[in-house]
């Protein structure tokens, strides 16, 4: 799984790249078939998690399966701050 904060311990928006802390909205490719290695992609914002919807055109993304993913990097993850 990727970390998602930089070394000041704050988050790098996937979408404008500001820095930000706490994150609240992210991506996570747990739920998405066309990933095979965990990433989890911060947003400091509704609006950029739109942005980058609509870039990626993350809404035709294909929907994991089962049998779903297993092992520590694969468990559900509620927040990303800590």
């Amino acid at each position: 799984m990727t970390n998602s904060r930089n070394a000041w311990g704050h988050h790098d928006c996937g979408q404008c790249k500001k820095s930000f802390f706490p994150a609240v909205y992210w991506f996570d490719s747990i739920h998405a078939a066309n990933y095979e290695k965990r990433i989890i992609i911060p947003f400091c914002s509704p609006k950029c998690v739109q942005e980058w919807y609509e870039k990626n055109n993350a809404i035709s993304f294909p929907l994991r399966k089962p049998p779903f993913p297993k092992g520590p990097e694969w468990k559900v993850i509620y927040d990303i701050n800590h």
